[in-house]
């Protein structure tokens, strides 16, 4: 009898092991695919606003980004409102993302030494409010970008370039008008080349709300503004197209007939060098949308 009951314990008690297991695979089963897969259309839709440059990223440099986000991600499963959730949101990406301002860093530069500006902090968290389901704006002024999310009760402004003031859900800092027009206390606006970028390039459109799209433009922008400065005219002037092809604004083209000219009247560059990289302009003018093409090939100087 006594070897029957400790048969039944012991059966019971594989039942139960049996159980939790059970328990334990369902739960990886359910959650584990939910999260890889969003993280792998993150982690795609950070690529496309990555460049070559000599600082290559890192595993340990993704690790820390993946890390982010699965700390964001245990804390949304536990049902904070949104206003408390976005806060952490806005505070722990800068803390472990954003550490040395610099206007013209791009998002790879972000990612591998936390180098970054109001550009490149905005797509990071641009992305993140994607990946959470957030229903946002990115609000673009003529030499900077911020965002503006739109919660059921409120809006909140995300500012990536104040690490301490930057999360502001007081329209007092910020009041837009149902007009093209923006009234502000903006003294704190940083700025994203407007000390680096050629002085012909201006745009006087006090605001528009744009897209991720318009946003990698922008990052290209400031690249080809980077490679101008270094000097660097045929990565400059790929930029630049790239620039005007995502957005075709003014200020873009500008951009473009800017670079091209340098190359036509640079006196150290060779004749073959200079018909290189008139080629390259042409040939990338060539793809796009005719109808969109403002930029003329010609033989203006600066």
């Amino acid at each position: 009898m006594a070897n029957s009951n400790e048969e039944q314990r012991q059966e019971m008690k594989g039942i139960k092991t049996w159980k939790l297991l059970l328990i334990a695979t369902v739960a990886m089963i359910l959650h584990a695919p939910l999260y890889s897969q969003s993280n792998k259309q993150l982690k795609s839709n950070i690529t496309q606003f990555l460049f070559d440059h000599d600082n290559q990223i890192s595993n340990k440099d993704y690790n820390r980004f993946d890390r982010l986000v699965s700390k964001l991600e245990r804390k949304r499963e536990r049902g904070n409102e949104d206003i408390t959730f976005l806060r952490s949101l806005f505070y722990k990406t800068h803390h472990r993302m954003l550490f040395k301002y610099n206007s013209l860093a791009s998002v790879d530069e972000t990612i591998s030494s936390r180098s970054y500006g109001c550009l490149s902090g905005t797509v990071l968290y641009a992305l993140l409010l994607e990946h959470f389901d957030f229903n946002f704006e990115i609000i673009e002024l003529p030499n900077h970008v911020f965002i503006k999310v739109n919660l059921e009760d409120q809006v909140v402004y995300l500012e990536s370039t104040l690490p301490k003031e930057g999360f502001i859900t007081s329209e007092s800092k910020i009041l837009m008008t149902n007009g093209d027009e923006m009234t502000t206390n903006v003294n704190w606006f940083q700025t994203i080349a407007s000390s680096q970028a050629p002085r012909q390039i201006h745009e006087s459109t006090p605001y528009k709300t744009i897209g991720l799209q318009e946003l990698l433009a922008l990052q290209h922008f400031n690249e080809s503004v980077k490679m101008y400065n270094e000097k660097s005219y045929i990565e400059s002037i790929n930029h630049a197209v790239e620039a005007f092809f995502k957005y075709p604004t003014e200020k873009n083209r500008m951009l473009m007939q800017l670079v091209i000219n340098k190359i036509r009247n640079h006196q150290n560059l060779k004749s073959d060098e200079k018909n290189q990289l008139l080629e390259v302009y042409k040939e990338q003018l060539s793809m796009l949308d005719p109808g969109k093409v403002y930029a003329q090939f010609t033989p203006t100087s600066e």
